[in-house]
């Protein structure tokens, strides 16, 4: 092989070599595509939370598991093993003291070497004398010997007596009582009362109330029938509609707001009875 030949055979292996790995890439790429298909469309928008129209609608955790590995492992790889976690070797405790099996013997050293001190005389004050008052504190004051340490007398005081007013007997008798209380009248009195006209007139003041009035004797209900205004052996000639014809402002600014089914709800339920019935 000449020297001239080794430029275009260098060319040609970088071209081999970079082929090579952008054929590795669209592998790698391929299969983080078909693995995690839901991510993807997910970022997209195209996913249950893209297509949700209620607002409570979110892709479950299951759908969005993400695999981001690598597609070759490396030497590193295949040779060190991550290990689990080794057994730790036990700390050697230096401090080794002795345990005693006996019971705990109460007296301690600071209970025998430090007894309790005996009780002092209280020590004698240098304060000068107080005055001794020799005088009584009589504790009264001249609202308590007026009025609240007066109390009752010993004599009782009688109220006077007024024969007048106080032996008077009740009369229980009143004006109402004699205009307009009445005893309870008999049957036949109440009904021959009851049927006489409140209202009495002079022509005929024993007329009993019939309990009709003008409107229900003159105005007698009238039952209507329904009446074609178009006979239908009559043929019209109607004319199509066009579009928009029957389209009103209210139709324009208030559209129906019925609760439409959410696509992703819909989708998430089928998800659960898939679960269910894998589970039953």
């Amino acid at each position: 092989m000449s020297e001239q030949d080794y430029p275009t055979n260098s060319r040609y292996s970088t071209l081999q070599s970079n082929n090579y790995q952008s054929q590795l890439l669209t592998t790698h790429f391929g299969k983080l595509l078909d693995k995690n298909e839901a991510f993807f469309n997910h970022l997209k928008g195209d996913c249950i939370c893209g297509r949700c129209v209620c607002g409570q609608c979110k892709c479950p955790k299951m759908l969005l598991s993400n695999d981001f590995k690598k597609g070759q492992e490396s030497l590193y790889q295949r040779d060190f093993i991550t290990h689990g976690k080794q057994k730790q070797i036990p700390l050697i405790d230096h401090n080794v003291t002795y345990k005693s099996q006996l019971p705990m013997d109460i007296d301690t050293i600071q209970r025998s070497t430090y007894q309790a001190h005996t009780d002092a005389k209280p020590a004698e004050s240098l304060k000068p004398e107080q005055k001794v008052f020799l005088i009584p504190f009589s504790s009264s004051s001249a609202y308590r010997l007026d009025y609240a340490g007066g109390g009752m007398s010993s004599l009782k005081i009688n109220p006077p007596h007024h024969p007048t007013v106080v032996d008077m007997p009740m009369t229980t008798h009143s004006t109402y009582q004699d205009n307009f209380y009445k005893k309870p009248i008999p049957r036949e009195e109440f009904l021959t009362t009851a049927n006489k006209s409140s209202f009495k007139s002079p022509i005929s003041p024993e007329l009993p109330f019939i309990h009709q009035s003008t409107n229900s004797a003159f105005y007698k209900p009238y039952q209507t029938g329904k009446l074609n205004k178009i006979d239908p052996e009559q043929k019209v000639r109607m004319i199509p509609a066009f579009d928009g014809q029957f389209n009103s402002t209210t139709q324009k600014d208030f559209d129906d707001k019925n609760p439409k089914k959410c696509p992703s709800r819909v989708f998430l339920n089928s998800l659960y009875k898939q679960k269910l019935q894998q589970i039953a």
